[in-house]
């Protein structure tokens, strides 16, 4: 009777084993999918902030920065119209087209120089997100 005991896996452990297998790769499946939803997130964020920082490098050297009134304007991510203080940009990313819009704000204005935000927006599964930079310009003096 204790032989046949010793003979080999029965059904039951088997069942068993491959349950375990199954939750255990239900987990890295799991940590895959989310994995891949962070490299999406941090290079949607990455591409807003390096669109931000390349308009906040264009108005330090606007000519026109003291026309501006202040202002703090909202950013649209659906904006389809670009103007002065509006700007649309189109990213190629996994075969899709990701629209970026950026406004230049002006927030407050000294007697010698301008505190202005870039503020950029995007939708990533129909969230909106936003990233701001905020710098002082100095009219006159090549930027900072």
């Amino acid at each position: 009777m204790l032989q046949s005991r010793l003979k080999g896996f029965g059904m039951v452990e088997a069942l068993v084993s491959i349950f375990i297998f199954a939750i255990v790769l239900l987990g890295l499946n799991y940590s895959l999918i989310l994995t891949m939803e962070h490299n999406v997130a941090n290079f949607m964020r990455n591409t807003a902030t390096k669109i931000a920082q390349s308009y906040m490098d264009k108005a330090r050297g606007r000519a026109d920065i003291s026309t501006l009134s202040v202002a703090d304007n909202d950013c649209n991510p659906d904006a389809t119209t670009a103007n002065s203080v509006v700007f649309i940009d189109n990213v190629n990313y996994r075969n899709s087209t990701v629209k970026f819009v950026s406004v230049f704000n002006v927030i407050a204005k000294t007697s010698n120089y301008y505190k202005v935000n870039v503020k950029t927006c995007y939708k990533i599964k129909g969230v909106k997100k936003e990233v701001v930079i905020v710098s002082d310009i100095y009219p006159g003096k090549g930027g900072l």
